[in-house]
């Protein structure tokens, strides 16, 4: 008997040599086929290495399947998760199932790779033969005559599993074989065991009820954060730990903290920009040579910003946007920021499309970059990956209480979903008492955010306020060493939250609507958009007010949308 196993993917590089590996380990005569429905990471050429058959299909696991049963050789079809081993024996035991008279088809017990007591009892009931506990996890295997015969999946975006169960069943006997497959517990631990088991037994029975498995697949959607309805974007692999019960109930809690702490420090960092609005208002205070303007110590001829990168994550190795190395990144954002300082360090010039900010807003630029230290990671998942952790953000605050300095976060993607740019930042101000801004390369703005050569955002802590005090005083402005960067983010860290909450989108959309309600000015504070940008106030008024200088930020409650984010291309 030649066994054809089935596996669909989608994504699925963290996992998928081990459950290869296992499977060709299995004695008897067996056939491996890998259907790839777009994944964006590893998954393909894992397989391809691995010397199975490959194959793309639409992405879904009914069709992937359907696709990979049309091209087996095999006279047993077996379906085949990509987190799920087979027992040793596994091909004998089909085989001998098979042989029983009446017998079409099956699955295996059930089993986890965590000794959790609630698991335990789950994979316990899947012995019996209840249509409640029978799952595509459970590795169904069935004739290719009876596959044909059954008209295979019906593309159902869920429940297509226990559908293909039911009608198996109406054909003949579907045996449950006495040994266990085992799969990865990972859903039921970050969702939580009884509220997991709750949702599935709940989907079983309200499509036994007759809800459409359409209807099903909204309702499973919309529940789903920790499902990862709304996970960050990125092309690495890091795994994300578990999130604990504690985590569920204190991170809704600790946002709101941080949002109130961090609008009050806002609001008082602003009568603060207010004020040196006031007391600077003539360019000149800084030299055109000072290292404000320059980025270089004084008796120095190379740019500080390098030596300031306290925290680097791992480089991906893949991707144009990933060509230019950090240092190169950091002295791209380092002297974009000097160049603000030095647009009030020469002789004056009129505000306006020349000089768009006051000049006291082009001086707190100068502590900003030069004083400030700088985290530099590839993409928003790797950003997630560790500001998710709590010990990465104590150490962000340790750092900012010690050194007594600015912090800059830098993304090595260039390209990016304004939208979740945006959550991205209110996830940052969910984490850290302070406000935070997103500033990019894209020819509009998202939120408050304004122009840089690459996504930097920062949290401002507050910092830069003594430096700027010395200045308007009449005072050199300080020029802070190097930081001792073997200080400070030495750590191994591993956060557990790789997708947006609904807390943070919210947040985003309501930062956007307050921003659309000031009209042309939008998310410009310390100047007059008029001013500073006529031809677009011209476009503004053509357009009837339809016009607008940043990016629209949809509302949390809708869905996004299945082709997924849409990525822009800096200017």
């Amino acid at each position: 008997m030649t066994l054809s196993v089935i596996i669909p993917v989608y994504n699925e590089a963290a996992g998928l040599a081990r459950t290869l590996a296992a499977v060709q380990a299995l004695p008897g005569d067996l056939e491996v086929l890998v259907i790839d429905g777009g994944s964006r990471d590893d998954t393909v050429e894992i397989a391809l290495r691995m010397g199975v058959r490959v194959a793309s299909a639409p992405k879904g696991r009914a069709a992937q399947m359907n696709h990979g049963a049309a091209l087996a050789l095999g006279e047993v079809l077996l379906f085949l998760h990509a987190d799920t081993l087979l027992p040793e024996n596994a091909h004998a035991l089909i085989a001998a199932a098979l042989t029983q008279p009446g017998t079409v088809g099956g699955c295996f017990r059930l089993g986890f790779d965590d000794e959790h007591r609630l698991l335990r009892g789950i994979a316990f009931m899947t012995r019996f033969s209840c249509r409640l506990f029978h799952y595509g996890d459970q590795a169904f295997f069935v004739r290719a005559e009876t596959f044909a015969r059954l008209g295979g999946f019906r593309l159902y975006p869920l429940m297509e599993d226990l559908d293909f169960w039911l009608r198996l069943r109406r054909l003949g006997k579907a045996v449950v074989l006495p040994r266990g497959i085992l799969t990865s517990a990972r859903r039921f631990l970050e969702n939580g065991v009884v509220r997991q088991q709750l949702q599935n037994v709940l989907l079983v029975l309200l499509y036994l009820a007759g809800v459409s498995p359409e209807a099903l697949a909204r309702f499973y959607r919309w529940r789903g954060d920790a499902a990862g309805r709304y996970p960050a974007s990125g092309g690495g692999s890091e795994v994300f730990a578990l999130r604990s019960s504690r985590d569920r109930v204190a991170e809704p809690l600790r946002t709101l903290w941080h949002w109130l702490h961090s609008n009050v420090h806002n609001a008082y960092v602003t009568t603060r920009v207010l004020e040196f609005m006031l007391r600077l208002k003539t360019a000149g205070r800084v030299s055109l040579d000072h290292p404000w303007a320059t980025g270089i110590p004084p008796g120095e001829d190379s740019p500080v910003w390098p030596r300031n990168v306290v925290f680097a994550s791992p480089r991906l190795e893949q991707g144009p946007e990933l060509a230019e190395p950090d240092d190169v990144i950091v002295t791209r954002i380092g002297s974009f920021m000097a160049t603000l300082v030095q647009r009030s360090a020469g002789p004056e010039v009129p505000q306006g499309p020349k000089r768009r900010m006051p000049h006291a807003v082009n001086y707190l630029h100068g502590p900003v970059h030069y004083n400030g230290g700088y985290l530099i990671f590839n993409d928003f998942r790797d950003a997630l990956f560790h500001f998710s952790d709590r010990a990465f953000v104590r150490e962000v605050r340790r750092f900012a209480r010690e050194e007594r300095r600015e912090l800059t976060l830098i993304l090595r993607e260039r390209s990016y979903d304004p939208q979740e740019y945006a959550w991205f930042v209110a996830f940052v101000r969910s984490r850290l008492p302070w406000y935070a801004n997103p500033n990019g390369p894209t020819q509009k703005r998202v939120l408050w955010g304004t122009a840089s050569p690459y996504p930097a955002v920062n949290p401002i802590n507050g910092s830069w306020i003594g430096d700027m005090v010395r200045l308007a005083r009449g005072d050199e402005p300080p020029v802070r060493p190097a930081i001792a960067t073997e200080r400070w983010f030495q750590g191994d860290y591993r956060g557990n939250q790789p997708c947006y909450p609904f807390l943070v989108r919210f947040h985003a959309w309501a930062s956007y609507l307050f921003i659309a309600m000031r009209g042309f000015q939008g998310g410009m504070l310390f100047t007059s958009r008029r001013r500073i940008e006529p031809g677009h106030w011209r476009k503004y008024l053509e357009l009837n007010g339809r016009w607008s200088a940043g990016y629209r930020i949809a509302p949390p409650f809708t869905r996004r949308k299945p082709d997924g984010p849409r990525r822009l291309v800096p200017d």
